[in-house]
C-alpha cells in the first residue's frame, strides 16, 4: 500500500512538470550563452541577436530544412536567373500580416533594400549593390532592375528580410537629418508597444536585460502547416507547437548544463565543449547529438597596423600555429583542423591543394621556417635570434620591424567560461609565437566587447572569433573585399588586393557552376597564402536537448537548431479523473497540482515517521 501511495505521488509530480500543463499554455526554453545586443535588425551582427530575430521576419524564399532547397515563402515561386536577364517581376502572396495587422506587402521589401542602398549598411550591401532598383509595382508585385546578373540575387537579395514600412517610414526624416545618419539608424531601439511587429512564426514580448527574451507564438503565421515532403518520405510540418519560447541566458556552459539536467531548459543552443558529453551522456532525459558543422573559428589580423600589415608576418605566425594539436589536444577530435577558409565538409567548394603553412612539422622546424620567412624580407632582426639546440627551441629576444622594436600586442578571445576552445587556443598561440620573441599576450575579453572593438571600431592587433558559414561560398568575397572595408562591413582585416577583389567579382557573377567552383579554388589560395584569417578549425556541432519534454527534432549539418520550429511536447502520463477535474476548476495543473502534492508528501512523511 505505501509503495502504490509513493507511486501515485511521483505520477503527479511528474503530470506537474510536463510542458503540454503549464500555467497559461506550453513554453519552450532555450539556453542562450549571452543575450541580444539589439533588437534592430541594421544594426544586429551576431549570432545571439539573429538567433531571437530570425523568427520575426520572412524572405522572399527560403532554405527548407535538411537538404537547404530553396523554396519559396513570401514569393509564390523562385524566379530563374540567367546572365542575360537583368529585370524581375515577384509576385507574393497576400495572406501574409503584420502582428499587428497591417498586411505584409511588396513596399516593406522595397523599403529594406533601399534603406540599405540609401545608408550603406555594410551586413547586406553585397546582396543590394548590384540592385540598381527595386520598387513596389502593387501590394504585392515587386520589380528589380539590376546592374548586372549574380548568383547572390536568390540566395541573398530574396532572401532579405521586409521592415514594416508603416514604422519605420515615417523615422527616415529624422535618421537623413543627423549628422550620421547611418549612425543614427543603427542606434535606434525598437522595443517599444508597437514598434517591434514581427511578421514570422513569433512575436516579441519581454527582454529583461541579462536574464531572458520572452517571445510568443504568432497565431496569425502565414505558415503554420507547411508540410515539407522529402524524397525518401520524410515529411516536416511547419510550427511552432508551443505558446511561447523563453531564451533563458547562461554566461557559463557549467551553468547552462545544469540548468539542461535540472530540466529548467529544454535545449542548450550553442555548441557543448567535448568534457561535458560523457557526463550528459549519462543522462537517460538528455538526448547528444554530433553534426557536422559549416563553419569556422580563425584568428584574424589587423591588416592596417603594422607589424601585422606584412604578408611575411602573417605568413611566419600561420607557421607557428600548430592546428593540428589544436584539434587533436583542445578538440579532443570532435572536429577538424583548417587550413582553407572553406571547411572540408562544403565538399564541393573546398580546395585541399592550398599553402598549408607548418603542416605536419614539429615546433623546432616550425620555428626555424618561421624566422627563416621574416629574414627572407630583410626587414626582421633580433637581439637574440631564435636558435633550436639539442632538439630544444631557445627563443628570441628583442624582435625588430625595420628597426623598430615590435611593441607588446593583444590577441583578443572569449573567456574560458565562455568558450574554452577558442580562449586555450589563443593561449596557444601565445606561446607559440613568444618562441621567436614576439611580445603577444592572449587577452580574454567580452564577447560583444570583441565585436565591437573588431567590426564597429577597428580597434585591435589580432582577435579569435568564429563564423557560421553559407553553403554557397560567397563569403569568400564579403570577409576580403576592399568594397567591405567600412564600419561593420564584413571585411573586418581590413585587407585589400586588386586581383583578389577581381577574381572575388568572378565569384558571385551569373555563369557556370564549375567556373564558379574554380574561382571558389583561386581565392582560397590567395587566403591561404596572404593569411589575413588563419582558420583555426571547424568544430563540431554537438549539441543537448530534454528528450523527455520535446519530440521531432532532427539532424542536419550545422546541428539540430532547425528543429525549433518543428518540436512537438511530450504528452503528459494519463492523468486520474480527480486529477482532470480539478485541472478544469483551477484552470491549470502546474501550480495547483504541485502545491497539493507536497502537501500530500509532508502529510505522509509526519505520518510514516510517526507510525514508525
Amino acid at each position: 500500500m505505501k509503495r502504490l501511495f509513493i507511486v501515485a505521488i511521483v505520477a503527479i509530480l511528474v503530470a506537474s512538470m510536463a510542458p503540454v500543463h503549464s500555467q497559461g499554455g506550453v513554453t519552450f526554453n532555450v539556453g542562450m550563452q549571452d543575450e541580444p545586443k539589439t533588437m534592430n535588425p541594421f544594426q544586429a551582427q551576431d549570432v545571439w541577436d539573429w538567433n531571437v530575430l530570425t523568427y520575426f521576419y520572412e524572405g522572399l524564399v527560403t532554405y527548407r530544412p535538411i537538404d537547404f532547397k530553396i523554396v519559396p515563402n513570401v514569393a509564390l515561386e523562385v524566379p530563374e536567373v540567367s546572365s542575360d536577364k537583368l529585370e524581375y517581376t515577384v509576385k507574393l502572396r497576400n495572406d501574409a500580416t503584420w502582428s499587428d495587422g497591417k498586411p505584409l506587402t511588396a513596399h516593406d521589401y522595397a523599403l529594406f533594400g533601399n534603406m540599405v542602398k540609401e545608408f550603406q549598411i555594410g551586413r547586406y550591401l553585397s546582396s543590394w549593390e548590384f540592385v540598381d532598383t527595386v520598387e513596389a509595382l502593387d501590394d504585392y508585385t515587386l520589380h528589380f532592375v539590376l546592374s548586372e546578373c549574380r548568383v547572390t540575387f536568390i540566395e541573398g537579395t530574396l532572401m532579405s528580410l521586409p521592415i514594416p514600412s508603416h514604422i519605420w517610414e515615417p523615422k527616415l526624416a529624422e535618421f537623413r537629418a543627423a549628422e550620421s545618419p547611418t549612425k543614427a539608424l543603427q542606434e535606434y531601439q525598437p522595443v517599444e508597444p508597437g514598434e517591434m511587429v514581427s511578421c514570422g512564426p513569433l512575436i516579441f514580448m519581454e527582454w529583461q536585460r541579462g536574464s531572458y527574451v520572452k517571445c510568443k507564438k504568432n497565431p496569425d503565421y502565414f505558415d503554420f502547416g507547411r508540410t515539407h515532403v522529402y524524397d525518401d518520405g520524410t515529411q516536416l510540418v511547419h510550427g511552432p507547437y508551443y505558446d511561447y519560447i523563453v531564451y533563458r541566458i547562461y554566461d557559463t556552459t557549467d551553468a547552462a548544463i545544469l540548468g539542461l539536467k535540472k530540466g529548467e531548459i529544454d535545449y542548450i543552443w550553442w555548441a557543448i565543449q567535448p568534457g561535458y558529453v560523457s557526463d550528459l551522456l549519462a543522462d537517460p532525459n538528455v538526448t547528444v547529438t554530433n553534426n557536422p558543422e559549416n563553419g569556422m573559428r580563425y584568428m584574424a589580423f589587423n591588416c592596417a597596423r603594422e607589424p601585422f600589415s606584412d604578408v611575411a608576418f602573417r605568413q611566419a605566425v600561420a607557421t607557428l600555429v600548430d592546428r593540428d594539436f589544436i584539434q587533436e589536444r583542445v578538440l579532443q577530435n570532435y572536429g577538424e583542423a583548417l587550413y582553407s577558409v572553406v571547411p572540408p565538409g562544403n565538399r564541393q567548394w573546398y580546395n585541399t591543394e592550398v599553402t598549408k603553412w607548418g603542416y605536419g612539422k614539429p615546433m623546432t622546424d616550425r620555428v626555424l621556417e618561421a624566422v627563416d620567412i621574416l629574414k627572407q624580407t630583410g626587414n626582421y632582426s633580433w637581439d637574440v635570434e631564435p636558435t633550436v639546440e639539442e632538439g630544444a627551441v631557445v627563443p628570441g629576444e628583442g624582435i625588430k620591424y625595420k628597426g623598430e622594436y615590435i611593441k607588446p600586442f593583444v590577441i583578443l578571445t572569449p573567456p574560458a567560461d565562455y568558450d574554452p576552445l577558442r580562449a586555450m587556443s589563443g593561449m596557444l598561440i601565445q606561446e607559440w609565437l613568444k618562441q621567436i620573441g614576439l611580445p603577444v599576450a592572449a587577452q580574454p575579453t567580452a564577447f560583444g566587447t570583441i565585436v565591437q572593438k573588431a567590426m564597429g571600431e577597428r580597434d585591435y592587433d589580432m582577435f579569435v572569433l568564429g563564423w557560421s558559414l553559407t553553403i554557397y561560398p560567397d563569403y569568400l568575397r564579403d570577409f576580403f573585399h576592399s568594397s567591405q572595408i567600412m564600419e561593420y562591413g564584413y571585411n573586418i582585416p581590413q585587407y585589400s588586393n586588386p586581383e583578389f577583389d577581381r577574381l572575388a567579382d568572378d565569384l558571385v557573377t551569373c555563369g557556370p557552376r564549375e567556373e564558379k567552383i574554380q574561382a571558389a579554388f583561386k581565392l582560397q589560395e590567395y587566403l591561404a597564402n596572404e593569411v589575413p584569417y588563419i582558420p583555426l578549425f571547424a568544430p563540431a556541432a554537438v549539441e543537448a536537448y530534454r528528450n523527455d519534454h520535446f519530440s521531432g527534432w532532427f539532424d542536419q549539418l550545422d546541428g539540430i537548431a532547425d528543429s525549433i520550429m518543428y518540436v512537438k511536447p511530450v504528452a503528459a502520463p494519463e492523468e486520474t479523473p480527480a486529477a482532470e477535474e480539478e485541472e478544469e476548476e483551477g484552470g491549470g495543473t502546474c501550480l495547483g497540482t504541485l502545491f497539493v502534492a507536497l502537501a500530500v508528501i509532508g502529510g505522509s512523511a509526519f505520518y510514516l515517521k510517526r507510525r514508525n
